[in-house]
């Protein structure tokens, strides 16, 4: 009954604060690119579609899918210095009730409190990758990040789940490789929700809603990176912003039964 009570609540507040941003999420971004258009027209309402779920249906795939469309939402907001406060407890309220779904209880209290957190952070911070350490979000972030990949290695280990590994590993390593290199600042943002969201996905899913919520996660990266790769001659980093994501969709796949 928690759980189910927990995403109402997730999904009110990812409702209201959608419907109560002044021209909607388009206007806080100010980028009129048609990609940019695109995702921030379906991946908001896609979220809120996978958390409605959650309240009525039990199926395996939506955790993980939510999670990988709160990814998505993250990085889209990412930099934009959101202050609108339902919202924003809106996306925190869905890695709770995500959390809720998961057990043992301690591991999905703390994935859930760690993730919402994290995910507060990068939706709502500016210049959040040059203030890591000199400003208090940047220190939230950080813990965030530390946390979840600590309680991610843990659960694989419980699970002894090796296959597992992969795709997180290579979206991990996708979000490095960008955070390193001199990349635009959409991609800047998208690599530090993912950061934060897929350590929070091997946290609290496994099986069919593991594959899912990387698979999005993956989808997400692949559609916003059309207009990163398509900007320039291709570089190292501009392909394997393309190639690691797919590899790691892949790698999900047939991992997806652990």
């Amino acid at each position: 009954m928690l759980p189910r009570l927990v995403a109402g609540l997730a999904l009110a507040l990812l409702v209201i604060g959608l419907v109560a941003v002044p021209g909607g999420v388009m206007r806080l971004l100010g980028d009129a690119a048609f990609n940019t258009w695109l995702f921030a027209s379906l991946w908001p309402w896609a979220l809120v579609a996978a958390v409605f779920v959650l309240v009525c249906r039990d199926h395996a795939w939506v955790p993980g899918a939510a999670l990988g469309l709160l990814a998505g939402l993250t990085g889209l907001l990412g930099g934009s210095g959101v202050t609108h406060q339902w919202l924003l407890l809106g996306m925190a309220a869905t890695a709770l009730a995500v959390a809720c779904f998961a057990s043992p209880w301690w591991l999905a209290l703390a994935g859930g409190v760690l993730g919402a957190a994290g995910v507060a952070v990068v939706s709502s911070a500016e210049g959040l990758k040059d203030s890591l350490t000199s400003d208090g979000r940047g220190w939230i972030f950080l813990l965030a990040v530390v946390g979840l990949l600590g309680l991610a290695g843990y659960r694989i280990w419980r699970e002894q789940a090796w296959l597992s590994t992969v795709a997180p590993a290579l979206l991990l390593l996708d979000a490095i490789l960008t955070l390193s290199a001199e990349v635009p600042q959409f991609v800047i943002d998208a690599s530090l929700a993912g950061l934060v969201v897929v350590p929070l996905i091997a946290t609290l899913t496994s099986g069919v809603a593991r594959f899912a919520g990387y698979l999005v996660v993956a989808a997400g990266l692949l559609v916003r990176a059309n207009e990163y790769v398509s900007a320039a001659e291709p570089t190292f980093t501009s392909v394997a912003h393309v190639t690691l994501p797919l590899a790691a969709a892949i790698a999900a796949y047939f991992s997806r039964s652990r």
